[in-house]
């Protein structure tokens, strides 16, 4: 922890002001809280924003991407959002197949 914080500028101003851990009501530092004083990535995204990013990092690849959405979409919409996509690659992934039929 303590290298993670020593990489920000501010670091002595941060090693003294721990956030609040959720789970306990303490302020005490972990690895994550660190990282994101930081602006590091953190291990375990909890903001929207960071669990966001993590999604897209998972996505990197387009065709990846691609099914991710369209596998989203067939859990809350219609399952004719996506035909040529599910038609491309669904038949491919038995967990996916088995949801749909």
């Amino acid at each position: 922890m303590h290298r993670i914080l020593a990489s920000a500028p501010d670091a002595y101003d941060l090693i003294k002001g721990p956030p609040v851990n959720e789970r306990t009501g303490l302020s005490q530092w972990s690895g994550d809280a660190a990282k994101r004083a930081a602006g590091w990535a953190s291990a375990t995204p909890v903001t929207v924003e960071e669990k966001v990013e993590a999604i897209r990092g998972l996505a990197a690849d387009e065709s990846v991407a691609a099914l991710a959405a369209c596998e989203l979409l067939l859990d809350h919409e219609s399952p004719q959002k996506c035909p040529r996509l599910r038609a491309a690659h669904l038949p491919q992934l038995p967990h996916s197949e088995a949801r749909l039929t």
